[in-house]
């Protein structure tokens, strides 16, 4: 599953299931460069994609940080974002 964390207070503000990821996070993103291809959009290196999943709205704060990680992959990916 997916787990989004209030890096400030501790605080988890939402989990999700991670079954659109296909078993791994590697295999959605190539569906998703696949689907974008045929939309006429080329991914090229640099670019990024959020592999996340659906999460309670909030309204960010300044100087918030979230961390979205990935649990039950190996070493449990995470991401982080600070907003300012």
């Amino acid at each position: 599953h997916i787990e989004m964390r209030d890096l400030t207070s501790g605080r988890v503000m939402g989990t999700a299931p991670a079954t659109h990821m296909l078993g791994h996070p590697l295999i959605a993103a190539m569906q998703f460069a696949k689907a974008l291809k045929q939309e006429g959009i080329q991914l090229k290196q640099g670019d990024l994609l959020c592999i996340s999943g659906f999460m309670p709205a909030f309204v960010p704060v300044t100087g918030q940080r979230l961390e979205l990680k990935y649990i039950g992959l190996p070493g449990e990916p995470s991401v982080t974002v600070e907003f300012n």
